[in-house]
Protein backbone atom coordinates (compact mmCIF):
# COMPACT_ATOMS: atom_id res chain seq x y z
CA UNK A 1 0.00 0.00 0.00
CA UNK A 2 1.55 3.29 -0.85
CA UNK A 3 2.31 5.62 2.36
CA UNK A 4 0.47 8.79 1.85
CA UNK A 5 2.47 11.87 2.32
CA UNK A 6 1.26 14.74 4.51
CA UNK A 7 2.82 17.64 5.25
CA UNK A 8 2.05 18.89 8.71
CA UNK A 9 4.22 22.29 8.71
CA UNK A 10 3.21 24.71 10.57
CA UNK A 11 2.53 28.76 8.25
CA UNK A 12 4.83 30.58 9.00
CA UNK A 13 3.93 34.00 10.70
CA UNK A 14 4.01 36.24 7.23
CA UNK A 15 1.62 33.59 6.20
CA UNK A 16 -0.53 33.52 8.06
CA UNK A 17 -0.94 37.28 9.04
CA UNK A 18 -1.74 37.83 5.64
CA UNK A 19 -4.66 34.91 5.41
CA UNK A 20 -5.67 36.48 8.80
CA UNK A 21 -6.05 40.36 7.16
CA UNK A 22 -7.87 39.10 4.42
CA UNK A 23 -10.36 37.26 5.83
CA UNK A 24 -10.90 40.15 8.22
CA UNK A 25 -14.14 42.19 7.25
CA UNK A 26 -13.04 45.76 5.68
CA UNK A 27 -15.25 48.23 7.13
CA UNK A 28 -17.37 50.30 3.94
CA UNK A 29 -16.35 54.24 4.27
CA UNK A 30 -19.19 55.96 5.20
CA UNK A 31 -19.32 57.98 2.18
CA UNK A 32 -19.74 54.96 0.18
CA UNK A 33 -22.66 53.91 3.12
CA UNK A 34 -24.55 57.28 2.50
CA UNK A 35 -24.20 57.08 -1.93
CA UNK A 36 -25.49 53.58 -1.31
CA UNK A 37 -28.49 54.32 0.71
CA UNK A 38 -28.89 57.19 -1.53
CA UNK A 39 -29.14 55.47 -4.48
CA UNK A 40 -31.36 52.83 -3.05
CA UNK A 41 -33.90 55.23 -1.87
CA UNK A 42 -34.32 57.15 -4.92
CA UNK A 43 -35.00 53.68 -7.16
CA UNK A 44 -37.61 53.38 -4.70
CA UNK A 45 -38.95 56.20 -4.35
CA UNK A 46 -38.19 57.05 -8.20
CA UNK A 47 -40.41 59.51 -9.53
CA UNK A 48 -41.62 59.17 -13.44
CA UNK A 49 -40.93 61.46 -15.75
CA UNK A 50 -42.97 65.02 -16.04
CA UNK A 51 -46.53 63.98 -17.86
CA UNK A 52 -46.31 60.82 -16.65
CA UNK A 53 -48.49 58.88 -13.59
CA UNK A 54 -47.57 55.53 -12.56
CA UNK A 55 -49.68 54.02 -9.58
CA UNK A 56 -47.37 51.37 -7.80
CA UNK A 57 -49.19 47.77 -6.82
CA UNK A 58 -49.05 48.70 -3.26
CA UNK A 59 -50.57 51.99 -4.00
CA UNK A 60 -54.19 52.95 -4.23
CA UNK A 61 -57.35 51.89 -2.55
CA UNK A 62 -59.39 48.59 -3.12
CA UNK A 63 -62.85 49.69 -2.95
CA UNK A 64 -65.54 46.45 -1.90
CA UNK A 65 -67.81 46.83 -4.83
CA UNK A 66 -69.91 43.45 -3.36
CA UNK A 67 -69.62 40.44 -1.62
CA UNK A 68 -66.56 39.17 -3.56
CA UNK A 69 -65.93 42.04 -5.41
CA UNK A 70 -63.09 44.54 -4.86
CA UNK A 71 -62.13 47.28 -7.45
CA UNK A 72 -59.41 49.83 -7.57
CA UNK A 73 -59.76 52.86 -9.65
CA UNK A 74 -56.24 53.32 -11.78
CA UNK A 75 -57.18 56.41 -14.12
CA UNK A 76 -60.88 58.42 -14.96
CA UNK A 77 -61.12 60.52 -17.70
CA UNK A 78 -64.86 62.94 -16.71
CA UNK A 79 -64.31 64.23 -19.96
CA UNK A 80 -64.49 60.92 -21.98
CA UNK A 81 -66.49 59.22 -19.43
CA UNK A 82 -64.11 56.51 -19.17
CA UNK A 83 -62.18 54.60 -16.31
CA UNK A 84 -59.23 52.36 -15.92
CA UNK A 85 -59.56 49.91 -13.04
CA UNK A 86 -58.81 46.58 -11.50
CA UNK A 87 -61.11 43.81 -10.80
CA UNK A 88 -60.51 41.59 -7.75
CA UNK A 89 -63.59 38.89 -8.03
CA UNK A 90 -62.88 36.22 -5.42
CA UNK A 91 -64.44 32.43 -6.21
CA UNK A 92 -67.93 32.46 -6.95
CA UNK A 93 -67.91 36.35 -7.60
CA UNK A 94 -70.91 37.32 -9.95
CA UNK A 95 -71.07 40.83 -11.76
CA UNK A 96 -74.96 40.93 -13.00
CA UNK A 97 -75.36 41.23 -17.10
CA UNK A 98 -75.20 44.87 -18.15
CA UNK A 99 -74.79 47.43 -20.94
CA UNK A 100 -72.13 50.04 -21.35
CA UNK A 101 -72.80 53.66 -22.81
CA UNK A 102 -69.00 53.11 -24.28
CA UNK A 103 -66.74 50.28 -25.21
CA UNK A 104 -65.61 48.24 -22.88
CA UNK A 105 -61.77 46.54 -22.63
CA UNK A 106 -61.00 43.44 -20.69
CA UNK A 107 -57.88 41.81 -20.15
CA UNK A 108 -57.52 38.57 -17.55
CA UNK A 109 -54.60 39.75 -14.94
CA UNK A 110 -55.03 36.23 -13.43
CA UNK A 111 -57.49 33.43 -12.92
CA UNK A 112 -60.32 33.19 -14.85
CA UNK A 113 -63.72 34.62 -15.76
CA UNK A 114 -66.81 33.81 -17.79
CA UNK A 115 -69.84 34.78 -19.29
CA UNK A 116 -72.19 31.50 -19.72
CA UNK A 117 -70.06 29.27 -21.66
CA UNK A 118 -67.48 31.63 -23.01
CA UNK A 119 -64.39 31.74 -20.84
CA UNK A 120 -61.81 33.94 -20.85
CA UNK A 121 -58.32 32.51 -19.32
CA UNK A 122 -55.02 34.78 -18.17
CA UNK A 123 -53.89 36.46 -20.56
CA UNK A 124 -57.19 36.71 -22.67
CA UNK A 125 -58.44 40.27 -23.71
CA UNK A 126 -61.53 41.30 -25.14
CA UNK A 127 -63.40 44.17 -25.89
CA UNK A 128 -67.22 44.87 -26.16
CA UNK A 129 -68.95 47.50 -28.35
CA UNK A 130 -70.85 50.17 -26.92
CA UNK A 131 -74.31 49.27 -26.90
CA UNK A 132 -74.04 45.73 -26.32
CA UNK A 133 -75.64 43.99 -23.25
CA UNK A 134 -73.06 40.74 -21.88
CA UNK A 135 -74.30 38.39 -20.02
CA UNK A 136 -73.51 38.17 -16.16
CA UNK A 137 -69.54 37.87 -15.28
CA UNK A 138 -68.97 35.10 -13.15
CA UNK A 139 -65.46 33.60 -11.45
CA UNK A 140 -65.10 30.28 -10.06
CA UNK A 141 -61.56 30.27 -9.25
CA UNK A 142 -61.30 33.36 -9.02
CA UNK A 143 -59.53 36.36 -10.64
CA UNK A 144 -57.89 39.88 -11.28
CA UNK A 145 -59.28 41.70 -14.39
CA UNK A 146 -57.98 44.88 -15.71
CA UNK A 147 -61.20 46.83 -17.40
CA UNK A 148 -61.40 49.89 -19.52
CA UNK A 149 -64.89 50.92 -19.47
CA UNK A 150 -67.57 53.96 -18.64
CA UNK A 151 -67.57 55.57 -15.02
CA UNK A 152 -70.32 54.34 -13.54
CA UNK A 153 -72.43 56.45 -11.83
CA UNK A 154 -73.90 53.99 -9.35
CA UNK A 155 -72.49 50.40 -8.64
CA UNK A 156 -75.50 49.31 -6.18
CA UNK A 157 -76.77 47.03 -9.19
CA UNK A 158 -73.93 44.57 -8.71
CA UNK A 159 -75.49 43.78 -5.00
Amino acid sequence: MASKNTNNQALDSKTSAAISDALISNEIPEKLKTSMKQRIFDRIHSKAPDGISTIREHEGEWIDVAPKLQMKVLRRDQKLNSQTALWRLEPGAIIPAHEHPVEEECLVVKGEINFGNHVLHEGDFEVVPAGINHMAMESKTGALVLLRSDIPEDLSWID
